[in-house]
């Protein structure tokens, strides 16, 4: 996979910023071997033709190793199509997919509010973006997170915690003869139970 070619010196393409430049960074430089870069995204390989690298002839001009795209030939032959695949590791790579699944619209929101006067709640809500998968399943009350086990914090001198036992819990300590086949699941039964064929 070749991009644009771009630049100054060829005509004009859409990943041109106003300094005639590329957004995506293309051409890259020559790397005689992978590495991790600063910002933890990697600077692949990528030869020059002094060091064996490959040249071709894309749109009527020579193009190199320095306008190849990340690519996975697998997934290219696989979906047949174009896919750019590249290898990240770094924290800030989470929020990007995050961000990408979920993000909806653009949005731009302004507002006039007195200094000193925050309301970090309104803040949070503004600055949310809710796509139409979370949407709905907000819509349709399906659980968005949970907490397991539940730890109940009772703090020394401070509110008082009024606890109620479930009524199995009530029955299993103060009874040694007590009915637990309501509190088995239909699978659990043969684990427990013998079933003895009388003669009648």
């Amino acid at each position: 996979m070749i991009h644009g070619p771009c630049g100054s010196h060829y005509n004009y393409s859409s990943c041109h910023n106003s300094d005639g430049k590329c957004t995506r960074q293309y051409p890259r430089d020559f790397v005689s071997e992978t590495i991790t870069g600063s910002d933890g995204y990697p600077l692949y390989r990528r030869r020059s033709p002094a060091e064996g690298g490959f040249t071709a002839v894309v749109k009527g001009h020579q193009v190199d190793n320095r306008w190849v795209v990340p690519y996975c030939p697998l997934l290219t032959k696989a979906f047949n199509a174009c896919i750019n695949v590249e290898y990240c590791h770094s924290v800030r790579s989470i929020k990007y997919v995050c961000k990408y699944i979920n993000k909806g619209t653009d949005a731009a929101m302004f507002g006039i509010r007195q200094e000193g006067s925050v309301d970090e709640i309104q803040d949070f809500l503004a600055g949310r973006v809710i796509s139409s998968t979370e949407g709905s399943w907000h819509i349709f009350s399906f659980p968005i997170h949970e907490r397991f086990p539940a730890i109940v914090i009772f703090l020394r001198i401070q509110q008082w915690m009024w606890l109620r036992v479930p009524k199995t819990q009530r029955l299993q300590r103060s009874s040694i003869f007590v009915d637990r086949t309501s509190l088995l699941l239909y699978t659990d039964v043969p684990s427990y139970y013998v079933w003895t064929k009388k003669n009648t």
